[in-house]
């Protein structure tokens, strides 16, 4: 029995198919690993939103409350005359808060 050729090259085509496959299979491993890892970046990234937006609401309500107060103030410093306010802008050194470095 004589050895067919196109039965040589049907095996090389094969052989070629089948690594191929082993590439794949191989780059489908990597892949799913990957994507597993995007998951788990992501899960870590929404719960840092969460966070962060409850940071947001927090300093949100502080400074609401700040500028509330701010406001009061203002509204009771329009109640007094002009002669019993103190305009810190021409007082030397006019600063509102001290600069002392002994806490």
């Amino acid at each position: 029995m004589e050895f067919d050729p196109d039965v040589s090259k049907l095996e090389r085509v094969v052989d070629k198919l089948l690594d191929k496959y082993e590439l794949l299979k191989k780059d489908f491993a990597q892949l799913t690993l990957d994507l597993a890892d995007s998951h788990a970046q992501l899960d870590e990234l929404k719960g840092e939103k969460v966070i962060l937006l409850n940071e947001k609401d927090t300093v949100h309500s502080k400074v609401t409350s700040i500028l509330g107060k701010l406001s009061e103030w203002e509204d009771g410093l329009e109640g007094e005359s002009d002669s019993d306010r103190v305009d810190v802008s021409q007082e030397p050194g006019g600063q509102l808060f001290s600069m002392d470095s002994s806490s």
